[in-house]
């Protein structure tokens, strides 16, 4: 719940609007479903959005890290997380 201050001097002044938020929610509930889609399971899926930029993310099987990265938009997150979720074997 986001909650306006009475004085603009009080809590944080370099927030976004409740608009803004809500339309950052909507996209990552959206992005949260089909990322889920796509991850197998017993895996989860760690993701932070950077507020200067970019996606981090980290999958993670029975609480152990296998895979994770970095991306610096949506298309390069999803090229991204393709070959972390690819398993090959190189012989």
């Amino acid at each position: 719940m986001i909650h306006r201050t009475e004085n603009p001097f009080e809590g944080n002044l370099n927030i976004p609007r409740e608009k803004q938020i809500n339309k950052m929610l909507l996209y990552s509930r959206d992005l949260q479903r089909c990322l889920q889609a796509i991850i197998p399971a017993g895996q989860e899926l760690n993701l932070c959005v950077r507020s200067n930029g970019g996606y981090e993310f980290e999958i993670t099987e029975e609480d152990f890290p296998v895979a994770g990265g970095f991306a610096p938009n949506q298309r390069e997150l999803a090229n991204c997380m393709v070959m972390s979720l690819t398993s090959f074997d190189p012989e």
